[in-house]
């Protein structure tokens, strides 16, 4: 497929990245507001992998699996997107 992604851009967020989110969104799926243990979280790219999203902490929100599962590959309507901070990609 045609991504728009660095060569050396890790997909998964790194055990340091994930703590921050989890922290950062204090275990709270960012789609629903239910809470998320540690163990269950998923860390989403609220701008798709597939698209381009970067594994960047700006670009990730802490998600609950059914939600996850829910959003799939899909992007979020940029007025709907949590925890917004300017990212366009």
């Amino acid at each position: 497929p045609n991504r728009a992604k660095l060569p050396s851009q890790p997909r998964y967020a790194i055990p340091d990245v994930r703590r921050f989110v989890y922290e950062r969104d204090a275990g709270q799926c960012q789609y629903c507001g239910n809470m998320v243990s540690y163990d269950q979280a998923n860390i989403d790219h609220v701008v798709p992998w597939h698209v381009g999203g970067r594994s960047i902490t700006a670009n990730m929100v802490l998600a609950c699996k059914p939600c996850n599962k829910l959003k799939g590959r899909q992007s979020i309507p940029m007025e709907l997107r949590p925890n917004y901070t300017g990212i366009t990609a």
